[in-house]
């Protein structure tokens, strides 16, 4: 696990990214990779990074460099927060839901305790 410190999930946190929590049990060693795994999934339409000093994933269309506007546009992110039974919340950007072509890897994130 790459991943160093996962900030709890907390009041202040809820405030910050006010909707698109997940709720998984996901415990917080295995979170990075089934995030991982699924993200691979899907590597014919995505690329990600990992921030592993912030606790997210930054996903984009896997376009060509001469998309590359659009490819900024239309990221999303994945935040990781780790509530206090040890379990993983995760929050999902907006962008997610404002672009059809991310709705099978949306889909698959809301379903991602099951993994």
């Amino acid at each position: 696990m790459f991943i160093k410190n996962i900030p709890i999930y907390d009041n202040a946190c809820k405030e910050l990214y006010k909707s698109n929590f997940l709720v998984t049990n996901i415990n917080h060693e295995n979170i990075e990779r089934k995030i991982n795994k699924l993200l691979d999934r899907y590597d014919d339409i995505c690329k990600y990074y990992i921030n592993i000093d912030e606790s997210y994933w930054g996903v984009s269309f896997n376009v060509g460099i001469d998309q590359l506007d659009a490819m900024v546009k239309t990221m999303f992110e994945l935040r990781i927060f780790k509530t206090e039974e040890g379990t993983i919340n995760i929050n999902v950007s907006k962008e997610i839901e404002e672009h059809q072509q991310w709705s099978d890897v949306n889909n698959s994130i809301k379903n991602l305790q099951f993994l």
